[in-house]
């Protein structure tokens, strides 16, 4: 009897596990698959929605047959390429993107063509607190005693 009760308790334990462990990666997991023509936004420094102190350090990943050099980005509109550099050995720019302001910040990247014309764009929504924080808090109970 007591070797079932041990047998139950480590599946429980288990299940426990990789219940926790799916909750814990939830944010990594993209809600729609991506072209692999697609560009790719990543953030190195951070998960996108837990930025503070208003920089994070950014990776824009480009398909085979975009040239690095047709790359321009975007922060809320404003030209921040100069901020990227080619990776070597990947088809890549690596940038740190600062400026940010608290809150919702668009980045862009877009792929420009010789007529001027987007052949690819990528966009990440990015949220910046104050390096004071908080930025992953419950709201705070009054525990005075009446």
């Amino acid at each position: 009897m007591r070797y079932e009760a041990s047998n139950s308790s480590r599946r429980l334990r288990c299940c426990a596990g990789i219940l926790i462990a799916g909750l814990l990666t939830e944010g990594s997991v993209p809600a729609t698959a991506k072209s692999p023509n697609d560009l790719d936004i990543i953030t190195v420094s951070t998960r996108p929605d837990t930025v503070s102190g208003g920089d994070v350090l950014v990776r824009i990943n480009a398909p085979p047959g975009v040239a690095i050099n047709d790359l321009i980005v975007l922060l809320d509109g404003q030209n921040i390429t100069g901020a990227f550099r080619p990776e070597t050995g990947r088809h890549s720019l690596l940038g740190l993107v600062g400026g940010l302001t608290v809150g919702q910040n668009s980045l862009v990247a877009k792929a420009i063509g010789p007529n001027n014309e987007t052949y690819r764009s990528a966009n990440l929504m990015l949220t910046n607190y104050p390096i004071t924080g908080p930025i992953l808090s419950a709201p705070t109970r009054n525990r005075s005693i009446a």
